[in-house]
């Protein structure tokens, strides 16, 4: 199928120092932007949370008992 020739100048185009650090450099800029977008998403969730206002508390209605004297009082 593929001569000896091809053969041999793969293996020497694929094992040459300039494709080998080509691809090392690839692979490290690769890592780093995929850890700075996790780093980013992280921060911007973390971020968001703390940007949340904190719920109005409910105000407690009188109990039952104490509306009923209120009512009786008015009349």
């Amino acid at each position: 199928m593929i001569s000896n020739e091809l053969k041999n100048l793969l293996v020497q185009i694929i094992t040459s120092w300039q494709v080998v650090g080509v691809t090392l450099v690839l692979i490290a800029y690769f890592s780093l932007v995929s850890y700075v977008v996790r780093f980013r998403h992280t921060f911007k969730v973390v971020k968001a949370k703390s940007k949340l206002k904190p719920k109005p508390k409910k105000e407690k209605k009188a109990a039952p008992d104490q509306e009923e004297d209120e009512f009786a009082k008015e009349k």
